[in-house]
């Protein structure tokens, strides 16, 4: 769906807007989308936008990526031929290590099974 048609249907839901008024709450709701997808620790994991979708961080694809870059192993990387330097090695290490910790702590908690009453 192009943006023109995204404007033409608010436009007939909601007559009261005008078109200026959409095309801001359209911005705004582009810039939120896109600071929490860049900023999945600040977004505990995941976006829900109910009626329209879900978006999650695995855990598990978070851990496995930390011990390809604790490991040293840069295949299946970008820029395969391009190292990082060890600063930015550090830093990434650092930023998946607690990226990885948020989302642990936020993991939503299973039920008890029967094996644990």
């Amino acid at each position: 769906m192009r943006e023109s048609d995204i404007l033409h249907q608010l436009k007939k839901e909601h007559p009261d807007l005008t078109e200026e008024h959409i095309k801001l709450i359209l911005k705004h709701y582009h810039e939120g989308l896109r600071y929490y997808i860049s900023r999945p620790e600040e977004a505990k994991g995941g976006i829900l936008i109910n009626g329209l979708m879900t978006l999650k961080v695995s855990t598990e694809k978070v851990r496995k990526f930390l011990n390809k870059l604790e490991s040293g192993d840069f295949s299946g990387f970008v820029y395969q031929d391009r190292r990082p330097s060890k600063h930015n090695l550090e830093y990434n290490m650092n930023y998946y290590k607690n990226l990885l910790n948020s989302l642990e702590q936020h993991e939503t908690k299973t039920s008890k099974s029967d094996n644990d009453e």
